[in-house]
């Protein structure tokens, strides 16, 4: 089992909302083999519409992990984010989130993990972040916060700021350049 899906019993969702969710592209499956909680996905979608929030929202008890990289979720667009009090794992690299944005996450307070690469948070959002007591990873490779010289986040947070090189040896066969 793993350790992020809630232990606590939820009924079933509603089976005609998931199935209006995959018939517009959009993933949404149990989040364990014997869990009524959802992972949803927006992978492969770009658009988001509206009525596509609001499916989320009547979902919103059961959702415990969103994926909306790559996707066009804009600042004003994530206010229904508040909504998943379940909410555990947030995927929302490489879309225009900005500070203001994120602020929505601030009643999501299961959340252990969120995926902020390639967005535009800056530092300010450290201070919410530090705040979150259950956050346990959050990744924020090319964005303002991973340039910032010194984290103020809480020692229990494993913070990615990639920017990763490999080791030349010298038996390698390749050689990596950059662009």
């Amino acid at each position: 089992p793993q350790s992020w899906i809630p232990v606590k019993e939820i009924h079933p969702a509603d089976a005609e909302l998931i199935k209006k969710l995959r018939s517009k592209g959009i993933s949404a499956v149990a989040a364990g083999s014997q869990s009524n909680y959802l992972s949803v996905s927006f992978a492969g979608t770009k658009k988001i519409e509206q009525s596509d929030l609001e499916m989320l929202k009547t979902l919103s008890p059961h959702i415990i992990e969103l994926n909306l990289a790559w996707t066009s979720i804009t600042d004003t667009e994530l206010n229904f984010i508040s909504s998943l009090k379940e909410l555990r794992r947030l995927h929302l690299e490489h879309t225009p989130i900005a500070d203001v944005g994120l602020e929505n996450i601030r009643p999501c307070k299961e959340l252990i993990y969120l995926n902020l690469v390639g967005t535009h948070v800056s530092g300010q959002s450290e201070k919410l972040l530090w705040e979150m007591k259950e956050l346990r990873e959050v990744y924020v490779f090319d964005t303002e916060i991973a340039k910032s010289p010194g984290s103020k986040l809480n020692a229990a947070i494993k913070m990615d700021t990639g920017g990763y090189t490999l080791p030349v040896f010298t038996t390698d066969t390749l050689v990596f350049k950059r662009p």
